[in-house]
Formats: C-alpha cells, sequence, structure tokens
C-alpha cells in the first residue's frame, strides 16, 4: 500500500527502511489520533497553519508528488516532544525526522484521507502503526498501548479515581446551574449552534504595483478601516494623486494581520517600478525592472518585514550567483555560488525562516546538476556569545536543517554532509554587532 513511498522517503534521506516504515506508522498514528481531535483535529491544524490548499491536493488522485510539509511546520502541527521522542529512538537529528516525516504526510493522507479512523488498515500498515505508537509513548500518552494493572494496588487505585471522578462531576454539574438571571439555552438551540458548520475564513489580498511614480493596488480586505489604512500611508508615501485603487471589502474575509509590516515596507517601493502581492502568508516579489544592487537591497528589506511569509522572487546574491552558473559547472563553481547565500534561521533556534524556500530551491537544484560524485559540506558557524557547548550544539543543527531541507528537495544523500563548527573560525570580530553577524553563517565546501 505505501511501498513506493516507503522506497522514495529512504533513498531521499538515507534511511533504511524499518526506519521509514516506524516513521510512516507514527506519522499514521498522529494523523488519526483520537486525543488530538482525529483526523478532523488534524486537518483544522493544518488550516490553521495555512496549508489547506495543500491538503485539497494531497487528497486529489493524481501522477503529480504533491508537496511536502517543511520540517518547521511538521514541529507546529506535533511539538518537538514529538519529534525528539522519534529522533531519539530511530537514531536520526530532530531535522532529518522532521523533513522525513513531512515528506510522508502527505502520502498518508492520499491514501488514508477518506478513513475517519484508524480502522480497517491492511495488516502491515496496522503493525507500522502499533511501532510507531510505541515511539511516541513517552511524548504522546495518549498514543500509548494501555498498560494492565492487576493486584488489590490497581483495585484500590481504580476505586479512588472513580471516586474522585464522581465528586469532580457533582462538582462541575453544580456549577453549571442556570441561575434565573442567566437562562441556559435550549437543548434544539445548542445543538444547532454546534451543528453550525465553521467555513474557514478567505485569505486577505494585496497587490500592489509602482510604475512611473504610480501606483495601483486591487485585492480583498475585510472592511474600510483597514481599506482606509492602507490607502492613507500609500497617499502619504506616493502622493494621493498617484494612487489608483480597486479594492473591494468582504466581511467573510480574514483580517490583514500583516497590514502594519505593509505599510512600513511602502517606502522602499518607492526604488523604482515594483511589484509586491500579498495573499495570506505567502508574498509574491517581481523587482526585475531595477538594477541588480536595488533588487539586492528591496529584496533584503522585503525579506526583513516578512521572514515568517512563504516567498517568491526575492532576489539576493545567491539567486544571482546560481542563475548565472552555465551547463557543465564545477563543484567549485557550485559552492562558489552557494556561499553568496544569507540562510536566516528563528532567533536561538535551528529552524530555516520561511523566506528562505526560493534560494534552497535553486541551490537543491544546482546540487542535483553537479557533477557526479560531488559532495559538499554544509557548515555551521556561530558568534562567541554565550556557552560554547550549546553555539557547537545549535551550529549543528543548523547544518542539519539545511541539509534535511534540501534532502527534501531530491538531493541525494551522498552529495552532503553536516557539520557544526560553533564559533571555531571566525571571519570577523566578534566584540562588534556587525562582527558577531557575521560569524554567524552557513559556508559550504567541496569534500575531495
Amino acid at each position: 500500500m505505501f511501498d513506493q513511498l516507503i522506497q522514495e522517503v529512504s533513498g531521499r534521506f538515507g534511511l533504511d527502511t524499518r526506519q521509514t516504515r516506524q516513521l510512516l506508522g507514527s506519522a499514521v498514528a498522529l494523523v488519526f489520533d483520537d486525543t488530538r481531535g482525529g483526523f478532523a483535529g488534524f486537518t483544522e491544524r493544518l488550516h490553521g497553519l495555512g496549508l489547506g490548499e495543500a491538503l485539497q491536493s494531497w487528497r486529489a488522485p493524481g501522477p503529480s508528488e504533491p508537496d511536502p510539509v517543511r520540517p518547521g511546520q511538521v514541529e507546529a502541527l506535533f511539538g518537538m516532544p514529538v519529534l525528539g521522542a522519534l529522533s531519539r529512538r530511530l537514531g536520526l537529528s530532530p531535522a532529518v525526522a522532521a523533513a522525513a516525516l513531512g515528506t510522508l504526510l502527505p502520502g498518508v493522507v492520499r491514501q488514508l484521507g477518506g478513513q475517519t479512523s484508524l480502522a480497517p488498515l491492511p495488516a502491515p500498515v496496522a503493525g507500522w502503526v502499533a511501532q510507531g505508537r510505541d515511539l511516541l509513548a513517552d511524548a504522546t500518552p495518549g498514543l500509548a498501548p494501555p498498560r494492565r494493572r492487576s493486584g488489590l494496588g490497581g483495585l484500590l487505585r481504580a476505586v479512588l479515581w472513580l471516586a474522585a471522578l464522581a465528586i469532580a462531576v457533582l462538582l462541575l454539574l453544580r456549577a453549571c446551574q442556570p441561575t434565573p438571571a442567566d437562562p441556559a439555552p435550549a437543548p434544539e438551540a445548542r445543538a444547532e449552534a454546534d451543528a453550525a458548520p465553521q467555513a474557514p475564513r478567505a485569505e486577505p489580498r494585496i497587490d500592489l504595483q509602482t510604475q512611473g511614480g504610480q501606483v495601483s493596488v486591487a485585492g480583498r480586505l475585510v472592511n474600510a478601516q483597514e481599506k482606509h489604512r492602507l490607502l492613507e500611508a500609500l497617499g502619504d508615501t506616493f502622493g494621493a494623486a498617484r494612487v489608483k485603487e480597486q479594492i473591494q471589502l468582504d466581511a467573510t474575509v480574514a483580517p490583514a494581520t500583516w497590514m502594519d509590516r505593509l505599510v512600513q515596507l511602502l517606502p522602499h517601493l518607492k526604488a523604482g517600478d515594483v511589484k509586491l502581492g500579498l495573499e495570506g502568508d505567502s508574498l509574491r516579489l517581481d523587482s526585475s525592472a531595477l538594477p541588480e544592487a536595488g533588487r539586492f537591497d528591496l529584496s533584503q528589506q522585503v525579506s526583513q518585514a516578512f521572514p515568517d511569509f512563504r516567498s517568491e522572487g526575492l532576489w539576493d546574491r545567491a539567486m544571482a550567483a546560481l542563475s548565472a552558473l552555465k551547463p557543465g559547472f564545477g563543484a567549485d563553481d557550485l559552492v562558489l555560488a552557494l556561499n553568496q547565500s544569507s540562510l536566516r534561521f528563528a532567533s536561538g533556534s535551528a529552524e530555516l525562516t520561511r523566506d528562505n524556500a526560493e534560494v534552497l530551491a535553486r541551490s537543491a537544484a544546482a546540487l542535483r546538476a553537479a557533477p557526479a560524485g560531488t559532495r559538499v559540506e554544509v557548515g555551521g558557524h556561530s558568534d562567541d556569545s554565550g556557552d560554547p557547548a550549546t553555539n557547537m550544539a545549535l551550529s549543528q543543527a543548523r547544518a542539519e536543517s539545511v541539509v534535511a531541507a534540501l534532502l527534501a528537495d531530491g538531493v541525494p544523500p551522498d552529495r552532503l554532509q553536516a557539520k557544526g563548527y560553533g564559533a571555531a573560525q571566525p571571519v570577523a570580530d566578534n566584540g562588534t554587532e556587525e562582527g558577531r553577524a557575521r560569524n554567524r553563517r552557513m559556508t559550504f565546501t567541496v569534500l575531495k
């Protein structure tokens, strides 16, 4: 049932089939975990992470391979205790466990999304799920197999537990008794309210285009206050007479939580003719009409404003260098381009921010096209602030996160190696903030 998926994930991440089967069993158990609302709860959490459209593509039959869930999203879905338990029990790094689990999830949904519970499952899959439950027992007690209790000690514990439960129920019933000033709703009304479907709200959307000092803006927002806020800021930045708008108001749209950041970014859009689109937590930038230095600067400003967005069109020195690679490039040319990148992580974390997605995809394409036998070390480096052991561990974890992201994009496992150096190889003075920032970096080196 899952044989092809298991082989693909095993090959992509350098796992043996036993590890992949146990990860698959864990994925199935987590997707249908009753303690978290079962499959309905899983889909609700996906929508909350902006993966509603992705979920629909997973459930649609077809030959195309669905996009994987990013490691950071896997952590948000299930929590670090789950990833920690899986990685410890399987002997994997948390980054690799998250990336492999994120690749398995779409396949699980595609195969089993029509079910509402774990039963029935084919015998081999049921066995993998049992193993997955055992792996997760420490982090998710609700998934642990039930343990039998025996003897008078167990009976006494059961009696005491039932007595405590009865007292709690009586107290709860007394607290819930309606008062004349606050009559309880009729059962029919409660049932209707509970049964009413909660439709997901549409995403707010804004498309901005500047051309010749003029700016046009279109999209959809939830209310007049948001619209007025944006138009006022555009007028202050470009001049009210230069603004042309076609913004629709729709009460079913979610609030634009990014409005403050967009308003602060507007002055940087005066650099020339650019296009900027925002929808939900996705961003599109077209700065191709600007000089290259202007593209670098604007992309940096956009990245700083929206690091948590999945961004398309950001243009940094790595994107320029990778795009300039000629057919038949060598390993040295490759790492020279890769070392132009400034990969970004959440503060104090090994989680890559979402604005790295495009440069990682371009890097993975270049690594896949590299000459046969090319091997590259991904090195993590830190400044000398704080505890040296902590810095070493974080630099190793960040290197592993980059490797996991590249593996998830199809780079063969034998082409990459992760290594953390901590603060051992500074390239600038750690006595200044600028120097410390330069020392916090990722490096790519050809392995001979």
